[in-house]
Formats: C-alpha cells, structure tokens, sequence
C-alpha cells in the first residue's frame, strides 16, 4: 500500500490537470475574476517556455515561465526552482500559484503616462460600490428633495380631499335622512289583522298574542266571553339597537272604516289570510304592492298547507299550535323583529327615532 501512495505522489501533473484546477484567476487590485480564453493560452504558453536560473541550469516541458515575468517573477522562478528539487509536484503547485499571483496585473513594472493616470483618476472617482438601497441615495451630487416635496404635495392633496368630504357629509345630508326629516308621523303606527274566522289571529285573540306572546285560540276565547273589539292599542319597549323606546301601536281590522286614504302611511305592518280578497278596496290593493311598503306576516296553524297566493308574496311565514305553547314565543319574536328592522329604514318616524 505504502508503495502504490509513493508512487502516486511522485507522478507529475499535467498540463491539463493544472488548467483544470485553475477556478479562479486574481483579478485587477486583488479582486477575482473567472478564468476565460485568454488566461487559458497565457498558460499553455508558459508550460512549454525553458526558463534558466542563476546557476545556468534549465527547465523544460510543461516546467518553465515566459521571459516577459517581471523582476518579481524572476525572484519567485528562483525560489520555485530550489523547492522542485523536494519534488515534482511541490514545484508545480509553486508555479501555479506565481501565474495566481496579482503582480502580474499591477501597473508598478512600467511609466505611466499622465494623459493614462488623469483617466485612471477619473475612472476611480466615477465608482461607487453598491450595497444596498440605502448607500445609493448617500450618492454625491444626487439631490432627492424633488421627491419629498411631491410627497408632501400629494399628502396635502389628500387631506384636502377628506375635509371636503366630511365637510360635504355634514352639510348635506344623504336622501334618507332629508325625507325622514320631512316626515311626522301622521298617528299610530297601525297593524292590520284578518278580518275572517278562519284565520289564527284576529281581533279576539290579537291582544294576547301581540302583548304577551301567548296564543289563544278563538274557540276558546268565545267560550270565555271575550268580545271582539273593533280596534286595540298595545305599548311595546323597541330592542336596545333601535333606540329602546316605547312605541304604542293600532291594530285593526278593518281598514277601510278605520284609516283614511290620505293616513295610509301609518300602516305598518299587514297580517295575511292568504287570500287575495283580503286586500279588496283598499287604497293599495295589490299585493305586491302593499308588502313592499309595509310588513308582511303570515300566521298558519301548525301542520295545514301554506296558500298557494302567500307563497308568492314577500311576507315572513310562522305558525302556532293548538296545544304546544312553545311555538308562541318564536312567532311572537320573530313578527316583532321583522318589523323594527322593517320601521328602522323604511318608517324610522314612527319609531321616535327623528
């Protein structure tokens, strides 16, 4: 084993091997630069020159340096040439690192002219190493305060442009607002119920149901002795959200004896039958009509078929049942919040809200 090693340290390197482990090549002022052509020939030329020493002894082969080596390189020749004697391989390394070296591209070995340093001098102030954003604005002769100022100009534009529109908000209130203004309420806001005994709610049982979210059915009602009333009021507390006030409300049945034509605003809400023949005579007969400028809610019994016409129309559908008095609270709660949204934006002079 001891003699394979020997004998593969004391093989020379070729001049290919040399020019493969060239990476690298020392470029002006020490920086490196990759090797290209012309650094590849500079080689080849100088492995076949025949360079002698002080003593008269020579070279060959793949072994010498080009006589254009400077006075430096005729020193390091010397010193490479005794550490070739320790062995082949040593001594090229040595050579390797002598054509490495930057004194060959230092301009120290001949004159320069005045004409060359002036340009080198104007070659060397035009240079500026480049980092990062920051060392590119510190630049001499570069002024940025045009940017700051379009800046400023742009900044100011905008705060302009907000003051004007807060101030145009507050002068002029949107189309919501002006027509609520203008509004007052032209009486109690009204709620009309069936008139038919078919119907889950009605005037016998309305009471109840709006006021206390209990749900009584006629029948039973009659046999109490309860009579109809041809009109009733309730006061009903609004949710937090929409102001919390107290709101008294009509509720009717009959609309046409109750509610002249030029006070039909104050209908807000309409409970439906599910007939159409409901709505015969009154000022809005439509029902299209009707439930896009009022509330609409309809009342079923649980378990009977929603009518054909309710299913058609914008209304919000519930039901009650005979015996199951956990229904009532959800009808009840769910007629009520429908209709706060519905005065919130369409009738808020009616909800104490102007």
């Amino acid at each position: 084993d001891g003699s394979k090693k020997e004998k593969k340290s004391s093989t020379p390197m070729t001049n290919e091997q040399i020019l493969d482990n060239l990476t690298m090549v020392a470029g002006k002022r020490g920086e490196n630069r990759r090797v290209n052509q012309d650094d590849v020939v500079m080689m080849e030329e100088m492995a076949n020159v025949v360079v002698k020493d002080d003593s008269g002894s020579s070279h060959g082969g793949s072994r010498g340096v080009g006589a254009g080596l400077s006075s430096g390189d005729d020193r390091d020749r010397r010193s490479m040439s005794k550490k070739g004697e320790e062995g082949d391989e040593l001594w090229e390394k040595e050579l390797v690192l002598a054509v490495l070296s930057a004194e060959g591209y230092t301009l120290e070995g001949r004159d320069i002219s005045v004409e060359e340093r002036d340009r080198i001098d104007k070659i060397s102030f035009m240079e500026h190493p480049v980092g990062n954003s920051a060392s590119i604005l510190r630049f001499s002769g570069r002024d940025f305060s045009k940017v700051l100022e379009l800046y400023v100009s742009a900044k100011e534009q905008d705060e302009k442009i907000k003051l004007s529109s807060s101030a145009t908000k507050r002068d002029y209130p949107s189309q919501q607002q002006k027509s609520s203004q203008k509004k007052k309420p032209l009486g109690l806001p009204v709620i009309i119920v069936p008139n038919a005994m078919t119907s889950p709610i009605t005037m016998i049982n309305a009471k109840e149901f709006f006021s206390q979210a209990k749900f009584i059915p006629r029948d039973i009602q009659m046999k109490k002795g309860v009579r109809k009333m041809t009109s009733l009021t309730i006061k009903r507390r609004t949710a937090s959200h929409y102001g919390g006030t107290e709101v008294e409300y009509e509720i009717i049945d009959n609309p046409l004896t109750k509610i002249h034509r030029k006070h039909w605003d104050r209908v807000v809400a309409v409970v439906a039958q599910g007939a159409e023949w409901q709505f015969k005579g009154w000022p809005i007969s439509k029902p299209v009509d009707i439930f896009t400028k009022t509330y609409g809610f309809y009342v079923g019994m649980e378990g009977a078929p929603i009518p054909r016409d309710v299913q058609t129309w914008s209304v919000k559908r519930c039901v009650v049942s005979r015996d199951r008095r956990g229904l009532d609270s959800i009808t009840y709660a769910s007629f009520w919040n429908g209709l706060d949204q519905f005065m919130a934006v369409h009738k808020p002079e009616y909800m104490n809200l102007t």
